[in-house]
Protein backbone atom coordinates (compact mmCIF):
# COMPACT_ATOMS: atom_id res chain seq x y z
CA UNK A 1 0.00 0.00 0.00
CA UNK A 2 1.29 3.45 -0.88
CA UNK A 3 1.55 5.67 2.21
CA UNK A 4 0.22 9.15 1.31
CA UNK A 5 2.10 10.83 4.17
CA UNK A 6 1.04 13.96 5.95
CA UNK A 7 3.72 16.31 4.66
CA UNK A 8 4.82 17.55 8.07
CA UNK A 9 8.24 15.93 8.00
CA UNK A 10 9.19 16.64 4.43
CA UNK A 11 6.85 14.34 2.52
CA UNK A 12 5.85 16.22 -0.59
CA UNK A 13 2.76 14.19 -1.42
CA UNK A 14 -0.87 15.16 -1.06
CA UNK A 15 -2.33 15.00 2.41
CA UNK A 16 -5.50 13.01 3.12
CA UNK A 17 -7.42 16.29 3.28
CA UNK A 18 -6.34 17.11 -0.26
CA UNK A 19 -4.16 20.05 0.80
CA UNK A 20 -0.98 20.07 -1.25
CA UNK A 21 2.25 19.95 0.77
CA UNK A 22 2.43 20.10 4.54
CA UNK A 23 2.86 22.95 6.96
CA UNK A 24 6.65 22.75 7.18
CA UNK A 25 7.07 22.48 3.42
CA UNK A 26 4.91 25.57 2.93
CA UNK A 27 6.83 27.36 5.68
CA UNK A 28 10.09 26.50 3.93
CA UNK A 29 8.78 27.87 0.63
CA UNK A 30 7.60 31.10 2.26
CA UNK A 31 10.95 31.55 4.03
CA UNK A 32 12.84 31.03 0.78
CA UNK A 33 10.60 33.58 -0.94
CA UNK A 34 11.12 36.15 1.83
CA UNK A 35 14.86 35.48 1.94
CA UNK A 36 15.10 36.04 -1.79
CA UNK A 37 13.22 39.35 -1.61
CA UNK A 38 15.25 40.64 1.32
CA UNK A 39 18.67 39.50 0.10
CA UNK A 40 19.29 42.57 -2.05
CA UNK A 41 18.15 44.96 0.65
CA UNK A 42 20.31 43.23 3.27
CA UNK A 43 23.36 43.46 0.99
CA UNK A 44 22.79 47.19 0.52
CA UNK A 45 22.38 47.69 4.27
CA UNK A 46 25.47 45.67 5.12
CA UNK A 47 27.54 47.70 2.68
CA UNK A 48 26.37 51.02 4.14
CA UNK A 49 27.43 50.34 7.74
CA UNK A 50 31.11 50.70 8.43
CA UNK A 51 32.71 48.57 11.18
CA UNK A 52 33.24 51.52 13.50
CA UNK A 53 29.56 52.50 13.40
CA UNK A 54 28.48 48.90 13.98
CA UNK A 55 30.82 48.66 16.99
CA UNK A 56 29.54 51.92 18.49
CA UNK A 57 25.88 51.01 17.88
CA UNK A 58 26.14 47.80 19.85
CA UNK A 59 26.86 49.89 22.95
CA UNK A 60 23.82 52.13 22.65
CA UNK A 61 23.10 53.12 26.28
CA UNK A 62 19.33 53.13 25.83
CA UNK A 63 19.35 49.59 24.48
CA UNK A 64 21.75 48.40 27.16
CA UNK A 65 19.62 49.85 29.97
CA UNK A 66 16.37 48.45 28.54
CA UNK A 67 17.91 44.99 28.17
CA UNK A 68 19.38 45.11 31.67
CA UNK A 69 16.03 46.15 33.18
CA UNK A 70 14.25 43.29 31.40
CA UNK A 71 16.90 40.77 32.47
CA UNK A 72 16.74 41.89 36.10
CA UNK A 73 12.94 41.80 36.12
CA UNK A 74 12.76 38.31 34.63
CA UNK A 75 15.49 36.96 36.91
CA UNK A 76 13.89 38.35 40.05
CA UNK A 77 10.26 37.51 39.22
CA UNK A 78 10.68 34.19 37.46
CA UNK A 79 13.83 32.70 38.93
CA UNK A 80 13.79 34.39 42.34
CA UNK A 81 17.29 35.84 41.97
CA UNK A 82 18.10 38.96 43.98
CA UNK A 83 17.87 42.24 42.08
CA UNK A 84 21.18 43.54 43.47
CA UNK A 85 23.01 40.46 42.24
CA UNK A 86 21.45 40.77 38.80
CA UNK A 87 22.28 44.49 38.49
CA UNK A 88 25.89 43.63 39.34
CA UNK A 89 25.89 40.89 36.71
CA UNK A 90 24.44 43.25 34.09
CA UNK A 91 27.06 45.90 34.87
CA UNK A 92 29.92 43.40 34.70
CA UNK A 93 28.55 42.00 31.46
CA UNK A 94 28.45 45.47 29.92
CA UNK A 95 32.04 46.18 31.00
CA UNK A 96 33.17 42.82 29.67
CA UNK A 97 31.62 43.53 26.28
CA UNK A 98 33.13 47.01 26.15
CA UNK A 99 36.58 45.73 27.15
CA UNK A 100 36.54 43.08 24.43
CA UNK A 101 35.42 45.57 21.78
CA UNK A 102 37.96 48.17 22.93
CA UNK A 103 40.76 45.60 22.97
CA UNK A 104 39.90 44.44 19.47
CA UNK A 105 39.76 48.04 18.22
CA UNK A 106 43.14 48.85 19.78
CA UNK A 107 44.73 45.72 18.35
CA UNK A 108 43.36 46.39 14.86
CA UNK A 109 44.12 50.12 14.89
CA UNK A 110 47.70 49.52 16.00
CA UNK A 111 48.31 46.29 14.12
CA UNK A 112 51.49 47.80 12.66
CA UNK A 113 52.99 47.80 16.16
CA UNK A 114 53.73 44.76 18.30
CA UNK A 115 53.18 46.86 21.41
CA UNK A 116 49.73 47.98 20.21
CA UNK A 117 48.65 44.41 19.51
CA UNK A 118 49.95 43.36 22.94
CA UNK A 119 48.00 46.17 24.62
CA UNK A 120 44.85 45.17 22.72
CA UNK A 121 45.35 41.53 23.71
CA UNK A 122 45.82 42.55 27.35
CA UNK A 123 42.56 44.53 27.30
CA UNK A 124 40.74 41.55 25.78
CA UNK A 125 42.24 39.23 28.39
CA UNK A 126 41.15 41.58 31.17
CA UNK A 127 37.62 41.63 29.74
CA UNK A 128 37.52 37.85 29.50
CA UNK A 129 38.68 37.47 33.08
CA UNK A 130 35.54 39.18 34.41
Amino acid sequence: MNDPGFGELGDGGNRPSGIYLGFYNKLDLVNRYIDGKDAGRMERMAGSIDPLTATVNQFNPVTMIATAMQNVRVASEVYGTGEGYMWEAQLLGAFKGMANALGTAVAVATSWSVVGVAVGAAIIAAGNSI
